[in-house]
C-alpha cells in the first residue's frame, strides 16, 4: 500500500529537511553551551586576575623596578651613569636593600608554595645580592667619593668576578621570582585594564552568540514542526485529486475498529478509462479522473449528505467509508452512483463514458485489521468487475476461496506448457448424410497437479486475461498439427483437423506465420487445417480481425465462426470476412423438433450459410430427434456426443476406420434433404422473414428485405 510518486517524493523531501533541521539544532545546543562554558572561564580568570591584584599590592613590582634600575647603573658605561634611577646613591643602596629584602620574602612564600622545585640556584643569588647590598649601604654610608666610587666598584668586581653572568640574566632571575604563575604581570597600569576590555568583550561577544544560536535553535524546531505537519499531510493527501489517500484510510480504519465502529467500506473502480489515456493522453486523463471523482462525491453529498468519506487508493480506484450505513441502503445508495455514470462526462466539448464496479464489505465483523478489510473488498470489487450483470457485490465469505482458486489457476497456467498437464483429446465431426467421419476438432484439457481437472470455461478467459493465451494456444497448433499428420500417415488421408483460436490471438498479428510454419514443419496441406473463431469478436475491431482472417487465408486454411448465433449475428461480417464455416451453437439445436421457434432459428442458419457458400456444422447433439431434424433442415456436419464423445489419440486411433458414425436408428441418406447452393431461391419466403425478425436486428433485417421479385426469394448477398 503506497502512496502516489508524487507524495511519497514530497514527503521524503520534507522528511529530510526535518531531520536536517534537527541537527542543526543540536549543533547549536553544543555550540551553545561551549559557549557558556567559555564564557564562565573568561570570568573566571577575570575574577582571579582582580583578586591577585588587590592581595599583591604594589611592593613587588616597585622593587623589581628599583632593584633593575641599580642593575642598569652597574652596567651602564660611566657617561650614563646615575640617569636611570634619578636620586642619590645612598638612597639607592637604601631602597636596594630593601628589594633585596622584599624578594628574599616573596621567594621563601614562592618555596613554600612548590616544595618540589628545585630553588638552589637562585637561593644562592638571592644570598649574594643580600651581601652585596649590604656591603653596598656600609660604603654608601660613609663620607666622601672615595667611598661611593669604591661601592660602584666593589659591586662591578663582584658582577664581574662570576657571582651572576650578567645583569641582564640577574633581572631575568629576579623576574622569574617576583613573578610566580599566581601573580600579575610586571606592568599592571596597563595590561589590567587591556585584559579588562578583552575579557569583557568577549564576554559580550559569547553571550550574544550563545543568544542567537538559542534563537536559531527556537526558530529551526518551529520551522521543524511546520515541516513534519506538512510531511504528514503530504503522506496522506493525493496530490492530483487532493482525497485522503490510501495511508490515510488504513490510519481511519485502525480507529474504527478499534471504537468496534459499524459501516461499510467500499472500493470503486472506474472502468473504460484506459480508452481515455490512449485516445486523449495523460495530461486530459488526469483531469477526466478529477471530474469523474467529483461527480462520485457529488452524487453521494445529494444522497446521502457529507456523512461518506472518499479516498483515492491509486489509478482508477477510490474508496468510500460509509459509517452507520445498513446493507441495503448502501445498496441503493451505490447502485445510484453507477447509474449515474451512463450519462457522459462532458469535459472540453468531449463526452467521456465510463463504467463503475464496486466492491463492498461490512466493518468491524468481516475482518480483525484494516489490511483483511481492504483485501476483502478487493476481492469483492473482483467479483463485481468479471461479473457484468452486478456492478455492485458484497464480500462473502466464498469469494476468498474463490479468488484463492483463481490464483492457483495463474499460476498454474504459466506453467502448463512446460509441466506436462496440458492435454488435447479430440471430438468427431460426422457427415449427416453419409455418416462419413469427416474430421475433428481439438479440444484443450488441463489436469491441474493439485485441483485436478480443469474446464476450459473456467481456465481459458484466465489465460487470455494474463496473457498465457498466446503460449498455449501455440502448444495446442502445434500438438493438434502433428497428430493429424500420423492420422494422414497411417491410414486417413482426408481428415481434416479443427483447432480453436482465440481472438487475442488473432489480433497478435504473429498467427499467420505460426499457421505456416506449423504446416510446413508437420507437412500438412493448409486445406487440412480448419481454425475456429469465437463470434463474439464480430463488432469489437472489425478492421483489425478482418485484415488477420484475410492474412490466415492468404495462408489457405479454413476459417470457421464457432458459436454462431450467440454473438451479434451481424449479416455483414459474413459478407465481409473470409469464412467457410458456420458452426450453429448447442443452445439453439437443443430440443430442435420440440421447438418451433427454435427449428426456424435453426432453419434460416441453414439456409443463410448455404446461401453465402458455407459449410454448417451443428454443435451439441445429444438426441436422435434432433440429429433426424437436421438432416431434413439439411445441415452439413454434427458433432455432438450422439455420435461420439471427444477422447484421447490413443482411444480414438483404433476407431477412425469405422464406416457409419451414425448412432444406430439414423439413416445415412433417406431422409436428407438436398442442399440449397448459392444463387437460388429460398421457399417459404413467409417463414424465412419470420425467423429472420426473431434472429436479426433490425438493421439485417433491412439487409434481407432486397427480396428478388421476379424470382420470388431473397437475393443472395452480393
Amino acid at each position: 500500500m503506497q502512496p502516489s510518486s508524487a507524495s511519497l517524493s514530497a514527503t521524503q523531501g520534507l522528511t529530510y529537511r526535518a531531520g536536517r533541521q534537527r541537527a542543526l539544532i543540536l549543533v547549536a545546543a553544543l555550540l551553545a553551551l561551549v559557549a557558556i562554558g567559555l564564557a564562565g572561564n573568561v570570568v573566571g580568570s577575570l575574577h582571579r586576575m582582580v583578586r591577585g591584584i588587590q592581595h599583591q599590592g604594589s611592593t613587588p613590582p616597585a622593587a623589581a623596578r628599583h632593584l633593575a634600575a641599580l642593575l642598569e647603573l652597574s652596567a651602564m658605561p660611566p657617561a650614563r651613569k646615575g640617569a636611570p634611577i634619578g636620586r642619590d646613591p645612598l638612597t639607592a643602596a637604601r631602597e636596594l636593600t630593601q628589594a633585596v629584602a622584599d624578594a628574599t620574602s616573596h621567594f621563601d612564600d614562592y618555596r613554600a608554595a612548590r616544595p618540589d622545585a628545585d630553588l638552589r640556584g637562585l637561593e644562592r643569588a638571592i644570598e649574594r645580592w643580600s651581601q652585596a647590598a649590604g656591603a653596598l649601604a656600609t660604603l654608601l654610608a660613609s663620607d666622601g667619593a672615595d667611598s661611593r666610587a669604591t661601592a660602584r666598584a666593589t659591586l662591578g668586581l663582584r658582577m664581574a668576578g662570576g657571582e651572576l653572568a650578567s645583569a641582564v640574566e640577574l633581572r631575568h632571575r629576579i623576574d622569574q621570582l617576583l613573578s610566580p604563575p599566581q601573580w600579575a604581570p610586571a606592568d599592571h597600569g596597563i595590561h589590567v585594564d587591556t585584559a579588562v576590555l578583552v575579557a569583557g568583550g568577549a564576554l559580550v561577544i559569547v553571550v550574544l552568540a550563545t543568544v542567537g544560536l538559542l534563537v536559531s535553535g527556537l526558530h529551526f524546531l518551529r520551522v521543524s514542526r511546520r515541516s513534519e505537519d506538512a510531511a504528514r499531510h503530504a503522506g496522506r493527501r493525493d496530490a492530483l485529486t487532493q482525497l485522503p489517500n490510501r495511508r490515510a484510510l488504513e490510519a481511519d480504519l485502525h480507529r474504527l475498529l478499534e471504537k468496534r465502529s459499524h459501516g461499510l467500506l467500499a472500493l470503486v473502480k472506474l472502468e473504460r478509462f484506459t480508452r481515455v489515456v490512449h485516445v486523449y493522453g495523460p495530461v486530459f486523463a488526469d483531469r477526466a479522473l478529477v471530474a469523474a471523482a467529483r461527480r462520485i462525491a457529488t452524487d453521494l453529498a445529494s444522497l446521502h449528505g457529507d456523512d461518506v468519506q472518499m479516498y483515492r487508493l491509486e489509478g482508477t480506484m477510490f474508496a468510500l467509508m460509509l459509517p452507520e450505513l445498513s446493507r441495503d441502503r448502501a445498496h441503493v445508495l451505490l447502485h445510484t452512483v453507477v447509474r449515474g455514470f451512463n450519462a457522459p462526462l462532458c469535459l472540453d466539448d468531449h463526452d467521456i463514458f465510463l463504467d463503475l464496479r464496486v466492491g463492498l464489505v461490512e466493518y468491524p465483523d468481516a475482518a480483525a485489521s484494516a489490511d483483511m478489510l481492504v483485501s476483502s473488498a478487493e476481492t469483492a470489487l473482483r467479483v463485481a468487475r468479471d461479473d457484468g450483470a452486478m456492478p455492485v457485490r458484497l464480500f462473502d465469505p466464498e469469494m476468498r476461496a474463490s479468488l484463492q482458486r483463481r490464483t492457483e489457476l495463474e499460476e498454474g497456467l504459466q506453467r502448463a506448457c512446460a509441466d506436462g498437464s496440458l492435454s488435447l483429446h479430440f471430438h468427431p465431426q460426422i457427415e449427416i448424410a453419409t455418416g462419413r467421419l469427416a474430421g475433428l476438432e481439438s479440444l484443450l484439457r488441463w489436469q491441474h497437479p493439485r485441483l485436478g481437472p480443469v474446464s476450459p470455461a473456467e481456465f481459458i478467459p484466465i489465460a487470455e486475461e494474463i496473457g498465457a493465451i498466446n503460449d498455449i494456444g501455440r502448444w495446442v497448433l502445434i500438438s493438434a498439427c502433428d497428430q493429424l499428420a500420423n492420422w494422414r500417415r497411417f491410414g486417413h488421408p482426408d481428415l481434416r483437423m479443427s483447432v480453436n483460436v482465440s481472438p487475442l490471438q488473432l489480433a497478435s498479428g504473429e498467427l499467420p506465420d505460426l499457421v505456416a510454419d506449423v504446416l510446413r514443419t508437420s507437412g500438412l496441406p493448409p486445406d487440412s487445417l480448419e481454425l475456429e473463431i469465437t463470434e463474439g469478436f464480430s463488432l469489437n475491431d472489425m478492421d483489425l480481425m478482418s485484415s488477420g482472417l484475410h492474412a490466415l487465408k492468404a495462408v489457405g486454411v479454413r476459417l470457421a465462426i464457432d458459436d454462431f448465433g450467440t454473438g451479434y449475428s451481424s449479416l455483414s461480417y459474413l459478407r465481409l470476412l473470409p469464412v467457410d464455416v458456420l458452426k450453429i451453437d448447442r443452445s439453439f439445436v437443443r430440443e430442435l423438433q420440440r421447438d418451433a421457434k427454435r427449428y426456424d432459428l435453426v432453419r434460416i442458419v441453414v439456409e443463410l450459410g448455404h446461401a453465402l457458400g458455407h459449410e454448417v456444422v451443428a454443435e451439441g447433439i445429444e438426441m436422435a430427434d434432433e440429429l433426424r431434424a437436421l438432416q431434413w433442415l439439411g445441415c452439413d456436419l454434427a458433432q455432438g456426443y450422439l455420435t461420439c464423445r471427444p477422447m484421447p489419440a490413443e482411444a480414438l486411433t483404433p476407431l477412425l476406420g469405422r464406416a457409419n458414425w451414425l448412432p444406430e436408428g439414423v439413416l445415412p441418406t433417406s431422409v436428407v434433404r438436398p442442399r440449397t447452393r448459392p444463387g437460388r431461391s429460398f421457399q417459404g419466403q413467409s417463414r424465412l422473414r419470420e425467423a429472420a425478425d426473431m434472429l436479426l436486428t433490425a438493421p439485417q433485417r433491412a439487409q434481407l428485405a432486397g427480396a428478388d421479385a421476379g424470382s420470388g426469394g431473397i437475393d443472395p448477398l452480393p
